[in-house]
Formats: structure tokens, C-alpha cells, sequence
């Protein structure tokens, strides 16, 4: 009776069935077979005969209801059948407008396919026999650039569930190879001043020992509900607080993702200065960084709220102070945004 399946999978209980475990359970019950909050072993022996000959389905081997023919043949049929599949919609979009192109993966079509050949030939990116690498890619991309679940990108991409979750993995993996390398200080990083401060008398010589800049940034996560509280950031959504360091040519040097929403700036800066695990990149005495937060000082960093060593020996006692460290501090602010 039934389709046989290695393993055993269950079939769900109809209401018969449902009915039927209920009026045995309260049998045995009746007959002190279930002395306390479970049922004693003569109590379960009874549940298992008495159900067998009540549905002829239960199958002792195995310890599960067979299914009927009809509930295989529902589970073995075809599900993802659309003509359009995830090679062909990718595609579409190569050879459509740039705008669709850019809002499915959030990059240029030239910038998708210099990222696919570096991560081919030097980070072990590679598809099967019947997915290219290059829609392995755009499923990462899909889920990561719209916050998106598995169960819609196999709906976009018609795998299975466990195809898609397989290629995003691979993808992933893939990626944060790739991440290692290039979220790294930049060769020469302390050994001289930014140009974008040496050439600008803004910042200059305020400015003149500053090499990047810090800051916290609130990204969205999609969390599940009995974990979303510590998530829940200053608007009420559910966000991870990633803390990003980059140079003055915008290029990311170090990045910490994965704090809860709700922890504090200070915390995640501490932490990650104070574990070598993280290989944090510290700037040289003589070095500063601006820190774009208001905690605390610690050695070797900037905080945007006092400008800077040399600015307090040119603006303290000025009326014009405050002023001043607004302006800074809304020139500063946009670095980190707008890597």
C-alpha cells in the first residue's frame, strides 16, 4: 500500500485519522495506561495495534502511515514547469534595457560580468551540467540585492528549493572569498596624506594625519519572528548594524557585519579594535581616523564631535567652535554613506 521511499517520509493525517488516534487515546486513558503525562509502553503497543486495524495503514517497520497512491502521485508531480526559466529570464534581461538589468541585480550589466569572470577564474565560482555559473551568480544576487527568501527566487529561477538554496551558498561562499581581498587597506594606505585632503584647504592641515573614516550603518535583515527583538532598530525595523571603515577614495577597508540592530556603536567599534580574530586594520601613532559617532576616546582615533588635535589647538576658545564642528562633521558624514 503505498509508494515505498527510502527513509519514510509521512503522509499527513486526514481528519479520519485524526479522529481515529483521538478515541484510542482516550481509551487507554480510561484503562490507567497513562499513569502520568505520557503513555506507559502497554498504553503506546495498544495505540499502534488498535490503529492498524482500525486504518490498515500504519506501517510498523517504518513507524509512519503509508501514503496512497494518489498523495505520491500529488508529490511527484512536476512543480516548476514555467517556459521561462531562470537562464532564459537572465537572458532576457542581457539582452533587454539596462534599467531592468540594474533593478533585478542592482549593478550594471558590464559590472555583472567583470564580477562573474573574476569570480570564475580566481575564486571557484562554477555552475552544473545544466546551470551556467552565470545564473548561480544572479540567484546570489537576486536574494541579496531585494532581501528576498529562497521560496521566491525558485519561483523566479523554477529550481527546487533545495537547488536554490545549494547555488546560493555557492554564490555566497564565492563572494566573501572575494571580500577577503578587497576589503583590505589599499597598498601605501598609511605611508602619506589622502590627496582628497592635501589638495583641498577645507581640511588641510586640520586634516593632515586623517587616512579613512568609520561609521555605523543600519542594513535591513530579515530575521525570524522569535529572534526579531534585538534586531529592531531606531525606526522599528528589523536591521543588522554593520560597522565599515573606508579610505578617502571611498574604498572599503574593513567591514563588521552582523550585530543586532539595537547594539550600541561603541560596542561593535570596541569589539572589533580589541579582537585580532577580526585582523582590524589599525593605523600607525601619528595616524587618525575619523570616527563618525559620539562614545568615547580611544587612542589612535578621531572623534568627529572634538575635529580633530591640531583643529582644537586652532578653533578652542573660538565662538565660532560649534559651528564649525558642524560643518565638519557634515562634510565627514558623507564618506562612509556614500562608498
Amino acid at each position: 500500500m503505498g509508494k515505498p521511499k527510502d527513509g519514510g517520509i509521512s503522509a499527513i493525517w486526514d481528519q479520519n485519522d485524526t479522529l481515529v488516534f483521538c478515541d484510542l487515546c482516550i481509551v487507554e486513558i480510561e484503562l490507567g495506561n497513562r499513569p502520568t503525562t505520557h503513555f506507559n509502553k502497554e498504553g503506546w503497543n495498544n495505540l499502534v495495534v488498535k490503529f492498524e486495524e482500525k486504518t490498515k495503514r500504519w506501517n510498523a517497520s517504518r513507524k509512519t502511515i503509508d501514503a496512497s497512491d494518489e498523495w505520491w502521485d500529488e508529490r511527484l508531480k512536476p512543480c516548476m514547469t514555467s517556459k521561462q526559466t531562470g537562464d532564459k529570464w537572465l537572458a532576457e534581461l542581457v539582452g533587454g534595457h539596462p534599467v531592468r538589468f540594474h533593478n533585478a541585480f542592482r549593478m550594471p550589466k558590464q559590472i555583472f560580468f567583470d564580477l562573474l569572470e573574476n569570480l570564475e577564474q580566481n575564486y571557484g565560482l562554477q555552475g552544473s551540467r545544466r546551470t551556467a555559473s552565470r545564473e548561480v551568480l544572479a540567484i546570489t544576487l537576486y536574494i541579496l540585492s531585494h532581501n528576498e527568501t529562497i521560496r521566491k527566487a525558485t519561483e523566479r529561477f523554477q529550481h527546487s528549493s533545495e537547488t536554490a538554496s545549494r547555488y546560493f551558498s555557492e554564490g555566497l561562499r564565492a563572494l566573501l572569498r572575494l571580500a577577503e581581498d578587497i576589503i583590505v587597506p589599499q597598498g601605501g594606505y598609511f605611508a602619506m596624506t589622502p590627496p582628497e585632503i592635501l589638495q583641498d584647504a577645507r581640511y588641510m592641515p586640520f586634516f593632515k594625519d586623517c587616512i579613512g573614516a568609520i561609521d555605523e550603518i543600519h542594513v535591513d535583515a530579515r530575521i525570524p519572528v522569535k529572534k526579531q527583538v534585538p534586531y529592531i532598530g531606531r525606526h522599528g525595523t528589523t536591521t543588522q548594524n554593520v560597522m565599515v571603515a573606508c579610505d578617502f577614495n571611498m574604498c572599503f577597508t574593513f567591514a563588521m557585519a552582523g550585530w543586532e540592530g539595537s547594539a550600541h556603536d561603541s560596542r561593535i567599534f570596541n569589539f572589533a579594535i580589541s579582537n585580532p580574530t577580526y585582523n582590524f586594520p589599525h593605523p600607525p601613532r601619528g595616524n587618525e581616523v575619523i570616527i563618525i559617532i559620539n562614545i568615547l576616546f580611544f587612542p589612535q582615533y578621531l572623534f568627529i564631535k572634538i575635529v580633530c588635535r591640531s583643529c582644537r589647538k586652532v578653533l578652542f576658545g573660538r565662538r565660532w567652535l560649534s559651528t564649525t564642528k558642524r560643518v565638519y562633521k557634515t562634510i565627514c558624514r558623507y564618506t562612509v554613506p556614500s562608498s
